[in-house]
């Protein structure tokens, strides 16, 4: 309920400062939250940054190792891995930019996510659909898994 509160305040800061056209410093200040969100629940040690294209924003999770020792990581395979990865940032980065996309505050277009030498895409409103089932519990993390492998393209 507490990380529910404070990324729904950061929803708040976020569309307060998206009005005086502060996207940059809000964009700085929430990668950190992702940050922590997605390292604390997942224990997978991630960088979060964004990059503008244009005038849309994309937001990154690089995978970079684990916190701590994981065995159902360290036996599942690729597809699998790139999965779970993918479930953590679209819930945590989905939740708060999705929101912000459909109200017309700050333009993101995908979620890109580093997982060894590859990196996939991810639509922010896909991102925002998935998150709102990790949440709620309606929709089993397998299935998430499902979707968003189904969903995700790769584009390095």
């Amino acid at each position: 309920m507490k990380r529910i509160l404070l990324l729904a305040l950061l929803i708040v800061v976020a569309l307060s400062s998206t009005a005086c056209d502060k996207n940059k410093g809000y964009l700085t200040s929430v990668m950190p939250v992702f940050e922590d969100e997605i390292q604390r629940e997942s224990g997978i040690d991630v960088a979060v940054s964004y990059a503008k294209k244009g005038k849309f924003y994309d937001v990154r999770v690089d995978f970079e190792g684990l916190l701590k020792e994981n065995p159902e990581w360290e036996k599942a395979s690729h597809e699998r891995r790139l999965a779970i990865l993918a479930r953590y940032s679209s819930k945590y980065v989905g939740f708060t930019a999705g929101p912000m996309k459909e109200g017309g505050h700050i333009n993101f277009r995908n979620l890109l996510i580093g997982y060894g030498d590859e990196v996939w895409a991810v639509p922010i409103e896909f991102a925002y659909y998935i998150s709102g089932h990790a949440f709620a519990y309606s929709m089993s993390v397998e299935q998430q898994y499902k979707e968003l492998l189904e969903n995700m393209e790769r584009i390095e």
